[in-house]
């Protein structure tokens, strides 16, 4: 086998080696939760926060309610006990009374409104929380299956490593130096030749070239155009 057709045969292992290191990166990327599971459990625990201080308005106006009903009482128990005589009093204490009960009602309303919005917020919390479990479900069958993959790539790219530094150990220092700057320079640092064209550059080559390459055993013969290496047949 010729010094061209296994630094050939290098670069084939090179491209396979970087496919399967990219797959690799790929799956590890999916052994970490999504995106989207990520921002569907901040939503979660944003609406459980939300949950937890109306639940706490809705108690505190509660405890306010009560406190004025206690006053109403107090005052409806005034007016009735006939106690109080004096009319500038009574009157001034019904107006209060008036006040509390205006005060009662009005809380009242609030704690209707805050009582509408708590059971819309606990229905928006459960199907967040439903959103949120299949996605964990869905992530971790994502997981277990990359997991799989990860293990047959990584098996699969240590061979083909193994294949590299065996083939390496065949070819002259000379050549692997030579390969090695080609392929920062161009990638790819051999090109076949198939119908008269460099498949490198696409570009048509003197027949005189290709005699070269295709007769030369341990030269390398370069494209007159993109300078990699040519492999005729």
């Amino acid at each position: 086998m010729t010094q061209v057709r296994q630094l050939f045969d290098l670069q084939e292992l090179d491209l396979a080696i970087t496919l399967h290191q990219a797959e690799i990166q790929k799956l590890r990327g999916q052994l970490t939760e999504t995106e989207e599971l990520l921002r569907a459990r901040k939503e979660l625990e944003e609406k459980g926060k939300s949950l937890i201080e109306r639940q706490k308005a809705q108690r505190d106006l509660e405890t306010e309610i009560d406190d004025l009903r206690v006053k109403v009482k107090s005052l409806q128990q005034k007016l009735a006990g006939g106690t109080i005589k004096n009319p500038r009093e009574l009157v001034n204490l019904q107006t209060d009374l008036d006040q509390q009960k205006a005060g009662v009602s009005k809380k009242e309303d609030a704690a209707l409104e805050l009582m509408a919005e708590l059971e819309k917020l606990q229905e928006e919390t459960g199907r967040k929380k439903g959103e949120v479990q299949r996605l964990e479900q869905s992530w971790k069958e994502s997981r277990a299956v990359a997991l799989d993959h990860l293990k047959s790539e990584d098996a699969h790219l240590a061979g083909l490593e193994q294949k590299k530094q065996e083939l390496v150990g065949k070819l002259d220092p000379a050549s692997v130096r030579l390969y090695d700057s080609l392929k920062a320079r161009k990638g790819r640092p051999l090109a076949r030749v198939e119908q008269g064209m460099c498949m490198g550059c696409r570009v048509t080559l003197p027949m005189s070239l290709i005699q070269r390459a295709r007769s030369s055993t341990t030269e390398a013969v370069f494209c007159c155009n993109c300078e990699r290496i040519l492999l005729v047949g």
